[in-house]
C-alpha cells in the first residue's frame, strides 16, 4: 500500500522537499500541501543555504573548535528541524515539508543530511517562467532566468536520474493546474499519503503561524475563490519571450523534449 512508504526506516516520517526554478509553481505546491492533513509545509526559509556557505567557505575554523562533519550535520537536522517540528506541532501534524526553490541547486546537501528524503520538482514552461521573471523582477531579468531555467532544472533532473524513484518525483505546472486532482492523487501516493480533498481548499487555511485563511491574507485568492486556474499557462509566449527561449533551446534543448516543451510556439 501507499502509506507504507511514509515513514523512513528510523521510523519517523519522511522529509519533503519541493524544488524548481523560481516562478515555476513551488509556492502553489507549498500551500497545497500545507493543507493535507497529515503534512506541514512552512514559509521558504532557504535556511540550509546560508548553512551550506557557511560550511563549505568555514570548514577548518568550524574543525578547529573540534567539530568533525558528523557532528556539524547532526547540529544542522537539529537546529533546521526545530523550526519545522514547532510549526507542524502548531497544525497538529508529524510529517514536515520544506519549499526552498533553490535547494534544486544543492540537493547533493540534501541528499547527505537527509538521504530518505522525498524531493518533489515542479517544472513549468520556461517561456511563462521568463515572462514571470520579466514581470517580477524587471525586463533586465529576462536573459537571467533563460541560463536559470536550464540551470536549475537540469540540476534537479539530473539528480532524480541517478536516483531510486521513490526519491524524487517529477510534475509540470501545467499538469498540476490544468488537472489537479488526478496530479495530486499520483503526488500524494508516491509520497505514500492518504488522498484528501482538503488539499484543494488550500485558500481557505491559513499557511503560517498566527495567520488568517490564504482568501482573508491575499486579495489575489480571495479574487480568484481560491481556485486552481489555467489562465497562467502559455502568457509567456509571445515576442517578449523569444530572445531568452532561444538561449534555453540552445543549452538546454535535452530538457525542452524531456518535459514536452520542445516544439516551437507549443502551449504545453
Amino acid at each position: 500500500m501507499a502509506d507504507d512508504d511514509g515513514p523512513s526506516r528510523s521510523g519517523t516520517p519522511r522529509p519533503i522537499f519541493i524544488v524548481g526554478c523560481p516562478r515555476s509553481g513551488t509556492t502553489l505546491l507549498r500551500l497545497i500541501l500545507d493543507s493535507h492533513p497529515s503534512i506541514s509545509a512552512g514559509p521558504e526559509s532557504r535556511f540550509l543555504w546560508g548553512i551550506r556557505a557557511i560550511e563549505e567557505r568555514n570548514w577548518p575554523t568550524l574543525a578547529g573548535f573540534g567539530l568533525d562533519r558528523a557532528e556539524w550535520h547532526d547540529n544542522v537536522r537539529s537546529l533546521f528541524e526545530a523550526f519545522h517540528l514547532r510549526y507542524a506541532e502548531h497544525q497538529g501534524k508529524i510529517r514536515w515539508a520544506d519549499k526552498s526553490p533553490d535547494y534544486a541547486l544543492m540537493l547533493d546537501y540534501i541528499d547527505v543530511l537527509y538521504p530518505e528524503s522525498q524531493i518533489v520538482h515542479i517544472v513549468r514552461d520556461p517561456r511563462d517562467v521568463i515572462d514571470a521573471w520579466r514581470r517580477f523582477y524587471g525586463f533586465k531579468s529576462v536573459r537571467r532566468s533563460a541560463h536559470a531555467w536550464v540551470r536549475y532544472v537540469r540540476s534537479a533532473h539530473e539528480f532524480g536520474a541517478a536516483h531510486p524513484e521513490d526519491r524524487v518525483l517529477e510534475l509540470r505546472y501545467e499538469d498540476l493546474v490544468r488537472d489537479p486532482e488526478p496530479t495530486l492523487r499520483k503526488l500524494l501516493s508516491w509520497l505514500g499519503e492518504s488522498w484528501d480533498e482538503g488539499v484543494l481548499d488550500f485558500a481557505d487555511r491559513p499557511h503560517s503561524y498566527g495567520a488568517k485563511p490564504l482568501r482573508l491574507e491575499d486579495e489575489r485568492w480571495s479574487e480568484r475563490n481560491g481556485e486552481v486556474r489555467t489562465t497562467s499557462i502559455g502568457v509567456g509566449h509571445g515576442p517578449a519571450t523569444a530572445l531568452p527561449f532561444a538561449i534555453v533551446r540552445r543549452e538546454g534543448r535535452d530538457l525542452l523534449e524531456t518535459f514536452g516543451y520542445g516544439r516551437k510556439g507549443r502551449r504545453a
